[in-house]
């Protein structure tokens, strides 16, 4: 991901998700703008970040590090975690996933978002035999792993979390699932997003 701009993002499709987490870790925070933002809505007090990325310029996080999410130690007791765009990166996010959970309050909830590679920009490319890396995006280079729905709500589902809402963007309309008008079709998902609880 080489778009400096995508550091300073915030996520605000995630709110119809979000409910009141005083204490919020984001994994993959980028600059913090999200957590930032969500401290405004009064939905957290507390917002701690983890990002590989050294030297950003961080917005006012009351707990920061920088490091491998993969390797490091959570914070505890949170009532919240979010991990946006993040699992695709990583060598294991099982591990990461299974931490999450340990981290959480027995009440806490996680929201996360993966792109979805059955998108049609994606299959279509595939019939052909075309599959090029980009700088961003669904193929973007640095990701590791790849999901649909039905294979992050397995893996979610099997680190012991249980999943409650789902939604779906398409190319930044966030829609809920259940309404979408092509909702049986995952050609025209860009991404999901989910919360899930402890099981």
């Amino acid at each position: 991901m080489d778009d400096p701009s995508y550091f300073k993002h915030v996520r605000k499709e995630i709110l119809p998700l979000m409910t009141a987490a005083p204490r919020c870790l984001e994994v993959g925070c980028a600059s913090g703008r999200t957590l930032e933002w969500l401290k405004t809505k009064r939905l957290i007090e507390w917002t701690a970040g983890i990002d590989v990325q050294h030297g950003l310029e961080m917005s006012p996080l009351d707990w920061f590090q920088a490091g491998d999410a993969e390797s490091m130690t959570l914070p505890e007791a949170l009532d919240a975690v979010l991990c946006l765009d993040v699992l695709e990166h990583l060598r294991q996010p099982e591990k990461l996933l299974v931490r999450i959970r340990e981290a959480l309050k027995p009440d806490g909830f996680l929201i996360l978002s993966v792109p979805n590679v059955a998108n049609y920009r994606v299959a279509i490319r595939l019939l052909f035999g075309r599959w090029n890396y980009r700088d961003s995006g669904l193929l973007d280079r640095t990701h590791l792993r790849f999901f649909t729905r039905h294979s992050i709500v397995s893996l979610v589902e099997s680190c012991g979390f249980r999943v409650e809402l789902q939604r779906t963007t398409a190319y930044g309309a966030d829609i809920p699932m259940r309404v979408l008008t092509l909702n049986q079709s995952p050609l025209f998902h860009f991404q999901y997003l989910i919360r899930a609880r402890k099981a």
